[in-house]
C-alpha cells in the first residue's frame, strides 16, 4: 500500500519490495533450523525477534520522502525477524511430546498460526482503514471536498493511471493521510512484536 499509494509504484514494484522480506525469512528459517542442534530455542528466537521489533519500529518512521531502498531494508529486517519462528517454534511446539502426539501438536500449532494471521490481517486492516478514512475526512472537511476522486473508495490512488488525473495538492493530502494511517498501524503492530520478544525471553 505504501509503495503504490504513497510512492506511486505499480503492483509489480510492491511485490518486488516484499520479495526481500520473504528472502530474509527464508534465510533465518533455514539458519534457525541449522542452529537447533547447538543452541536453545530462546537463544535463536531472542535475537531474531529483536530484528522483528527493530524492523517494525523503523516502519513507523515512514514518510512520503522515504526511498524504496530504505523500505526494502526495513522489510529485510522484518523478514529476518519472522523467519526463525517457522522452524524453531515448530520444533519447540513438539519437543515435549511423544512421537505419537507430535502430529497433533504440529497441526495445532499450524492451525493457531493460520488463525493468528487471519485475525491479524483483519484487525490491522480495520485499524488502517479506519485511520485512513478519518484522516481523509479531516483533510477534506470545510468544503474542501473534491470531485477528482471518490473518497469513499480511496483505493483508487493505488493505480498509477488514476493518480495521473488527480491534482498535486489533492494527491498530497491523500498520500499524507495514507502514510500517517500506515505508520500508526505499524505502531499498533509493534505491540504483538514486543509481546513475542517477551515470550521468547
Amino acid at each position: 500500500m505504501f509503495i503504490q499509494g504513497v510512492l506511486g509504484g505499480s503492483a509489480t514494484n510492491s511485490g518486488l519490495v516484499l520479495l526481500p522480506m520473504m528472502l530474509g525469512s527464508v534465510i533465518t528459517a533455514a539458519g534457525g533450523g541449522a542452529f537447533l542442534a547447538k543452541f536453545k530455542y530462546r537463544s535463536i528466537m531472542i535475537p531474531t525477534t529483536m530484528l522483528l521489533v527493530i524492523g517494525i519500529a523503523l516502519l513507523t518512521t515512514l514518510t512520503a520522502d522515504t526511498s524504496r531502498l530504505m523500505v526494502t531494508i526495513f522489510m529485510i529486517l522484518v523478514g529476518l525477524g519472522i523467519g526463525s519462528s517457522f522452524s524453531v517454534l515448530s520444533n519447540a511446539a513438539i519437543h515435549g511430546f511423544t512421537a505419537r502426539q507430535r502430529g497433533s501438536a504440529s497441526s495445532t500449532l499450524n492451525f493457531n498460526r493460520e488463525l493468528g494471521m487471519t485475525l491479524g490481517i483483519t484487525v490491522f486492516g480495520i485499524i488502517q482503514s479506519h485511520l485512513f478514512s478519518n484522516k481523509l475526512t479531516t483533510a477534506f472537511s470545510g468544503g474542501q471536498q473534491t470531485n477528482e476522486i471518490d473518497l469513499n473508495d480511496p483505493s483508487n490512488i493505488l493505480t498509477p493511471q488514476m493518480r495521473d488525473h488527480i491534482s498535486q495538492p489533492v494527491l498530497e493530502k491523500i498520500t499524507e493521510a495514507l502514510t500517517s494511517s500506515l505508520v500508526q498501524t505499524f505502531a499498533w503492530a509493534s505491540i504483538p512484536a514486543v509481546i513475542a520478544l517477551a515470550a521468547a525471553f
